[in-house]
């Protein structure tokens, strides 16, 4: 959901060279789409099974809630604003974004923290990365194998030789190359390997290299939504205590 979307688009910038503007621009309306298709779903079922909403007196006030929270929204502010207007590269946007995190924290005597809980916070937050850190590495190095191989031409004419030239069952097949490739990989893992093996067939089909990549983003980002696998669902169906099979 923009303007948030992920480690996948800054990729996405670096290999198309694009402005973050332009994406995030490009994705509201699939964004609204798919909230008010999540919404629809999600009303209908709540009047089939006869739930009510949350009474009056126990929904939180918005004004209260930005009183006592809006501290928190100043490093997003700053992330967005670094990218989108000054366009500073994303290493440089997410460090001043984290570097105002503790500093914000500093303008409510509620929120306030220690730097004993600063310091620990940027420890968890590096042992958090490390594992999307490793696999992002991985997927480079299948990224410029690939290339260096020739693997990548072989199975853009692979694929377009199963499409047979139709422009719709190339998306088909691109839908579920990403879907299975997100299977065991995280999304922007996925995203890596499929835009070097599958974004030139479409592009050599006359799609757009931006359509492309947008393309395969998104159906990278289903495959945790998809059966067999589908860990979203499994995750959900835990916090819901709902079954878990059922669920997926």
């Amino acid at each position: 959901m923009p303007p948030i979307m992920g480690m996948s688009i800054f990729i996405m910038m670096e290999i198309l060279a694009i402005p973050y503007i332009t994406i995030i621009r490009s994705a509201i309306p699939i964004a609204l789409l798919y909230y008010f298709g999540v919404f629809l779903v999600v009303d209908l079922e709540a009047i089939k099974l006869g739930l009510k909403g949350l009474p009056k007196s126990d929904i939180p006030s918005i004004k209260k809630t930005l009183k006592e929270g809006w501290p928190f929204l100043i490093p997003p502010f700053i992330l967005i604003y670094m990218l989108a207007v000054v366009r500073t590269s994303a290493t440089m946007s997410g460090f001043w974004a984290v570097v105002s995190i503790p500093l914000c924290t500093f303008l409510k005597k509620s929120t306030r923290i220690s730097w004993r809980q600063v310091v620990s916070g940027l420890e968890k937050a590096a042992y958090n990365a490390l594992p999307i850190i490793g696999v992002v590495s991985l997927a480079g190095v299948a990224m410029g194998m690939i290339s260096l191989s020739g693997l990548g031409l072989k199975f853009t004419s692979i694929i377009i030789m199963l499409s047979g030239g139709n422009l719709l069952a190339l998306l088909i097949l691109t839908m579920i190359s990403c879907i299975i490739m997100g299977m065991g990989l995280p999304a922007v893992a996925a995203y890596i390997i499929t835009s070097v093996l599958i974004a030139p067939a479409l592009t050599q089909m006359g799609i757009a290299p931006f359509v492309a990549h947008m393309f395969i983003f998104y159906f990278s980002c289903m495959a945790g939504l998809t059966p067999p696998m589908a860990p979203f669902a499994f995750v959900a169906a835990g916090i819901a205590k709902a079954p878990m099979m059922k669920t997926a």
